[in-house]
């Protein structure tokens, strides 16, 4: 059996409402989220990058991950959107974030 464990993960307000909406704000979260990372080609989607340093400071908050969550995934499926956010020198959170927007948004 596939090791669980729950990560912290900061969602921008478009993800974050996109994400409950698709469960009415019930249910499991992190099952949606898996199917989603399950199913978009996260080599491949458009990275929505947030503003950081400076920029952050003046960026809009929907434009910037406030949301903290928490989300349970396999360790083997974290891994392979840590090696997806590495080989294109990002980080998980936009990686997760843009993964739902490519998923959702469309909806």
């Amino acid at each position: 059996m596939a090791e669980i464990k729950t990560f912290p993960v900061r969602l921008t307000h478009q993800a974050n409402e996109l994400l409950r909406n698709a469960y009415h704000y019930r249910g499991d979260l992190s099952s949606q989220l898996t199917m989603i990372l399950e199913t978009v080609n996260l080599r491949k989607i458009e990275l929505k990058r947030f503003p950081t340093g400076r920029a952050a400071r003046e960026a809009k908050d929907e434009d910037r991950p406030l949301l903290k969550t928490s989300v349970r995934l396999t360790v083997e499926l974290y891994d392979q959107v840590k090696a997806v956010a590495d080989s294109r020198t990002t980080s998980v959170n936009v990686v997760l974030n843009s993964a739902i927007l490519a998923a959702l948004a469309k909806l």
